[in-house]
Protein backbone atom coordinates (compact mmCIF):
# COMPACT_ATOMS: atom_id res chain seq x y z
CA UNK A 1 0.00 0.00 0.00
CA UNK A 2 2.96 2.59 0.99
CA UNK A 3 3.86 2.05 -2.86
CA UNK A 4 0.90 2.77 -4.32
CA UNK A 5 -0.07 5.66 -2.01
CA UNK A 6 3.91 7.06 -3.56
CA UNK A 7 2.41 7.54 -7.16
CA UNK A 8 3.22 10.58 -8.69
CA UNK A 9 0.23 12.86 -10.22
CA UNK A 10 -0.74 11.83 -13.21
CA UNK A 11 -3.40 14.13 -14.43
CA UNK A 12 -6.32 11.92 -15.51
CA UNK A 13 -4.64 8.84 -15.14
CA UNK A 14 -2.83 6.34 -13.18
CA UNK A 15 0.80 6.61 -13.14
CA UNK A 16 2.96 3.84 -12.71
CA UNK A 17 5.23 2.86 -9.98
CA UNK A 18 8.76 4.69 -10.99
CA UNK A 19 12.31 2.70 -9.91
CA UNK A 20 12.91 6.24 -7.96
CA UNK A 21 10.00 5.07 -5.36
CA UNK A 22 10.51 1.67 -4.76
CA UNK A 23 14.74 2.48 -4.56
CA UNK A 24 13.15 4.91 -1.50
CA UNK A 25 10.54 2.18 -0.12
CA UNK A 26 13.80 -0.24 -0.20
CA UNK A 27 15.95 2.83 1.83
CA UNK A 28 12.65 3.78 3.92
CA UNK A 29 11.80 0.21 4.90
CA UNK A 30 15.29 -1.24 5.20
CA UNK A 31 14.72 -4.23 2.69
CA UNK A 32 16.64 -5.33 -0.08
CA UNK A 33 14.64 -6.90 -2.95
CA UNK A 34 15.87 -9.25 -5.25
CA UNK A 35 15.56 -8.49 -9.63
CA UNK A 36 12.67 -11.23 -9.12
CA UNK A 37 10.93 -9.09 -6.55
CA UNK A 38 11.43 -5.87 -8.69
CA UNK A 39 10.58 -7.25 -11.84
CA UNK A 40 7.17 -9.22 -10.16
CA UNK A 41 6.11 -5.53 -8.52
CA UNK A 42 6.52 -3.38 -11.90
CA UNK A 43 4.62 -6.55 -13.71
CA UNK A 44 2.05 -6.27 -11.30
CA UNK A 45 1.71 -2.67 -11.29
CA UNK A 46 1.39 -2.72 -15.11
CA UNK A 47 -1.46 -5.37 -14.62
CA UNK A 48 -3.41 -3.52 -11.79
CA UNK A 49 -3.09 0.10 -13.98
CA UNK A 50 -4.56 -1.88 -17.03
CA UNK A 51 -7.37 -3.17 -15.09
CA UNK A 52 -8.42 -0.14 -13.54
CA UNK A 53 -7.99 1.93 -16.87
CA UNK A 54 -10.62 -0.65 -18.74
CA UNK A 55 -13.33 0.19 -16.07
Amino acid sequence: MELHCSRPAGGMSISPILFSELLAYQQVFKVELSPFEVETIFFIDRAAIQEMTEK
